[in-house]
């Protein structure tokens, strides 16, 4: 069964549950819609329904397909660190994409430190997580 996701026109942060249900393998109906619905947070984004759940906020809707996925699903001591970036992305490169390109020029030199310190292409190593999806839209 698909997965739908309903989100405004041209928002970034629906990009993040798409490239995740691709790389899961799974099905997502996209439905564009001017009124989408306000997550408890407050902000206007994205609504995903899945066969078990409604979600609101984008990086919950990009992990819900990465944790479906045996192969996608971090190891245990990555967790954590999966963790911090998402919490990274949400309160530091999330709100400075609102604010303009001067206000992303801090967040941006953070992401780009830690991926020229990384073992691999990747925030954390050689094969891609929920972080890179997270916050690498912005460079897409």
């Amino acid at each position: 069964m698909a997965s739908t996701l309903s989100t405004r026109f041209g928002d970034a942060q629906a990009l993040k549950a798409c490239i995740a249900a691709s790389y899961a393998g799974a099905k997502l109906e996209v439905q564009v819609t001017e009124n989408a619905p306000a997550s408890i947070f407050g902000t206007l984004t994205v609504s995903l329904l899945t066969p078990h759940c409604v979600l609101t906020e984008p990086n919950a809707a990009a992990f819900y397909f990465f944790g479906s996925s045996e192969a996608l699903r971090p190891s245990l001591d990555q967790s954590a660190k999966v963790d911090h970036w998402l919490q990274w992305e949400a309160g530091q490169l999330r709100p400075a994409t609102y604010r303009g390109a001067e206000a992303l020029a801090e967040p941006l030199k953070t992401l780009e430190a830690a991926l020229t310190a990384s073992a691999g292409p990747f925030l954390l190593g050689t094969s891609i997580k929920l972080v890179d999806v997270s916050g690498r839209q912005l460079s897409q």
